[in-house]
């Protein structure tokens, strides 16, 4: 069983951590440190996502005590990090990045497991689609999570935990699909 991230789960793929905290500057200010070649600036945009996030806060080795799940962790794994985004407008995600060891569909399996008796589901209201692989929701309104794990040895495996409150995602239902021009 393949592990995928979930369409629409913003902001995890790509992110390249380069090593500063975010910070919160006014426009000018922004401008002026990346005109400098400022590697907080570079980072703190990098990690922020397009636009950059009100801020960011980056906890090496370990998990937020701020996220709206307790989450269980499979045996044997190393929390890398986590990366806590404030998007503004009441939207925040937790970002949790680990090394597991064991194969991608087992240790995505483990949250499959274990996230449902802490109150996650899958989405429900995808007809019979189904709901993406690795996405379960606290309601229809959110908060959501979304689990991807990929190999990184036969018996090894890089998991990303992509946690967020305040937008339901895709637990309010799929997107629609696009409208025909004529």
């Amino acid at each position: 069983m393949k592990r995928w991230w979930p369409v629409g789960a913003s902001l995890i793929a790509g992110v390249l951590v380069i090593g500063a905290v975010g910070i919160l500057t006014n426009a000018g200010e922004r401008s002026a440190m990346a005109q400098q070649g400022d590697v907080s600036e570079l980072a703190r945009r990098a990690i922020g996502g397009p636009g950059g996030a009100q801020s960011v806060t980056l906890l090496p080795g370990q998990l937020a005590s701020n996220a709206p799940l307790d989450l269980p962790l499979p045996p044997g794994a190393n929390v890398v990090g986590t990366i806590v985004r404030d998007l503004g407008n009441g939207i925040m995600t937790w970002d949790v990045i680990m090394d597991v060891s064991s194969a991608p569909a087992d240790a995505g399996g483990f949250f499959d497991q274990n996230l449902p008796s802490r109150g996650w589901r899958p989405p429900s209201n995808f007809g019979d689609q189904g709901p993406p692989q690795g996405l379960f929701c606290q309601s229809d309104q959110g908060p959501w999570v979304g689990v991807l794990a990929v190999p990184v040895s036969d018996s090894s495996s890089d998991v990303r935990v992509h946690i967020e409150s305040g937008d339901a995602g895709l637990c309010a239902g799929p997107p629609p699909p696009p409208q025909q021009q004529p």
